[in-house]
């Protein structure tokens, strides 16, 4: 079955740069069967390894046939306060399993 995407972030999400953490709402919560993958988007290009802002973890949790995915946006460890006001605008949260895909937008706004 294609991810369906329960819990998303809300349309805007404010942040601070400083803080050590991101808001617990810049997640996205799916149930599929197979269980999915994520890929994250800031502004269209995707979120890599290599990124200097962001990075993010899944954590997948079977139950039956059906695999529920939680996949965490969060600071890169070692990121900067000043390249962390780089990171505003669009996010993208995008599931996607052997069925099809879905995905969630919300706008992130970085504040010093």
């Amino acid at each position: 079955a294609v991810p369906s995407i329960t819990t998303h972030p809300p349309s805007d999400v404010d942040v601070i740069n400083s803080d050590s953490t991101l808001p617990t709402s810049l997640k996205c919560i799916d149930k599929a069967k197979p269980g999915s993958s994520y890929k994250w988007y800031l502004n269209n290009s995707e979120i890599t390894s290599n990124h200097a802002v962001y990075a993010f973890n899944d954590s997948p949790s079977i139950s039956g046939k059906w695999t529920t995915t939680t996949s965490s946006l969060k600071w890169k460890d070692g990121s900067t306060e000043a390249e962390r006001r780089g990171g505003s605008g669009n996010i993208k949260c995008t599931a996607t399993n052997d069925a099809g895909s879905a995905d969630k937008t919300a706008n992130v706004n970085v504040q010093c």
